[in-house]
């Protein structure tokens, strides 16, 4: 009796395991999560466009070029006053805001010479997404020169970078 009760005890804890196990897969659901991320913003500062504000008579301020990331002009002195002024664009393209991190304007060492002077104006310190900056580049044939100088060249070279905002 003692073996038939324990069977039948065992028999029905079987049977209530069984009813659990279907009764937790019948209310049990598995979740999936797909995700996908992607970056759509762009980061587009670029130089866009370099004109000749103004120039002294005489001079010849050459046809200057630029592309996105540099502009390149060769000016041309008769006399000593002379001066000519670049203006150039650069314009925020992408969608994020950009910042003046560092601008370095270096002459050329190796032409050591006060008989070429460059100047540049401000450079925009902020440059939000859509808009356009410009800055001045002037160069002057020293009006204080008052001989033919033995280096006639000089060589500007800058370095104007933009970050994110």
């Amino acid at each position: 009796m003692q073996n038939l009760k324990s069977k039948v005890f065992l028999s029905l804890l079987l049977l209530a395991i069984l009813i659990m196990s279907v009764g937790y897969a019948t209310f049990a659901t598995q979740l999936h999560l797909n995700g996908t991320a992607e970056i759509i913003s762009s980061w587009n500062v670029r130089i866009t466009n370099i004109t000749v504000q103004n120039k002294s008579e005489g001079c010849d301020a050459g046809t200057p070029t630029f592309t996105n990331t540099s502009a390149t002009f060769h000016a041309k002195f008769t006399q000593p006053g002379d001066t000519i002024t670049y203006q150039i664009t650069i314009e925020n393209l992408g969608i994020l805001d950009a910042k003046l991190n560092n601008v370095l304007f270096q002459e050329e060492d190796k032409n050591d010479t006060d008989s070429l002077l460059f100047q540049t104006t401000e450079i925009a310190p902020l440059l939000k997404a859509g808009e356009k900056t410009s800055f001045n580049v002037s160069i002057t044939y020293n009006k204080n020169t008052n001989e033919q100088p033995k280096v006639t060249t000089k060589t500007l070279t800058g370095i104007i970078e933009y970050v994110q905002a």
